[in-house]
């Protein structure tokens, strides 16, 4: 089985555009390298030569987020998997977890209230049956084949109610807001490789970014320990370098987080300067990481290859 980070003489030239005779006169001149097991096995050329021969320009646009996934380009999400290991980044991402969707649903419910819409225009309340049933599993299959709109349990949907009336009292909220671009996308190069961010919000006239967050606890203590826990740092620096690309300015960024249980409070947040620094650490190491195995240098990689002693 060909390596997914290997193509052929025919997929490197329809994803740079030319003829295969002009990817093989490349070859031979020097200007792609490429991989062969033996002297009359074919050509096998890295990703990585094919990224180092397109240009990418710095560029935002709007799109879907399912749009945005199709992509090609390392983001925060894919960092933070390559900054556990190689091996992290190589496997298959698990299901959203409940939380995860509830969070999804809030940054959705504050899009439509801004586009004048409803909640209830995307998300419905699931029907009450037992599900521990067959008849009731069967009642709540048919429901959901049929719903257009996104499944929420009853006590989700109502938590997601009061989280955005929460948001929407904040006065700070309010200052972010009104001239802000909602979900950019933006595609740029970072050190040679393909790189994507979606932004929450981002305000060119402040040089502004804010990353909208839901957690159990947005107290100081709690929301510290959630950036210790999910990398918060990385997508900061993240996105401070995705903002940075296409405005020539590092923008300020903060954190908007909303507690998903009641009393449902808001707070803002900023990082350090140590806590970024330490994130621009993690990212360039990553980077570096995913070049070795955009090249071919590395196939996998796990934490350590000898023994390492803890105290």
């Amino acid at each position: 089985m060909q390596d997914t980070n290997l193509l052929n003489t025919t997929q490197a030239a329809k994803a740079l555009g030319v003829s295969v005779d002009q990817i093989r006169r490349m070859i031979s001149n020097g200007q792609i390298k490429s991989i062969q097991t033996h002297d009359r096995s074919p050509h096998l050329i890295p990703t990585a030569e094919i990224l180092r021969n397109t240009e990418i320009k710095p560029r935002s646009s709007r799109m879907s987020f399912e749009e945005y996934c199709e992509l090609d380009g390392l983001n925060a999400s894919l960092i933070k998997r390559l900054n556990k290991s190689l091996n992290h980044y190589l496997s298959t991402p698990s299901d959203p977890s409940p939380a995860m969707a509830k969070g999804t649903a809030i940054h959705d419910s504050i899009e439509l209230r801004l586009a004048g819409k409803s909640f209830g225009d995307k998300y419905v309340v699931a029907p009450n049956v037992d599900r521990r049933t067959k008849a009731g599993r069967e009642e709540y299959d048919q429901f959901v084949a049929e719903e257009k709109r996104t499944v929420l349990k009853k006590e989700d949907y109502e938590d997601v109610v009061l989280m955005t009336e929460s948001v929407f009292r904040h006065p700070e909220f309010w200052r972010i807001i009104p001239n802000a671009e909602v979900e950019q996308v933006i595609t740029w190069e970072e050190n040679g490789i393909r790189a994507k961010a979606r932004l929450d919000y981002s305000d060119e006239g402040q040089h502004l970014v804010v990353d909208l967050k839901s957690a159990q606890d947005a107290s100081p203590y709690g929301f510290k320990k959630s950036v210790t826990r999910y990398q918060y740092d990385i997508q900061a620096n993240w996105y401070r370098r995705a903002y940075q690309s296409v405005s020539g300015h590092y923008p300020e960024f903060l954190f908007l987080v909303v507690e998903n249980t009641a009393p449902y409070n808001v707070a803002l947040y900023k990082l350090s300067d140590e806590l970024m620094h330490t994130a621009e650490f993690k990212i360039n190491q990553a980077v570096e990481l995913y070049k070795q195995y955009l090249s071919g240098e590395i196939y996998s990689q796990g934490y350590h290859e000898d023994v390492m002693e803890l105290s």
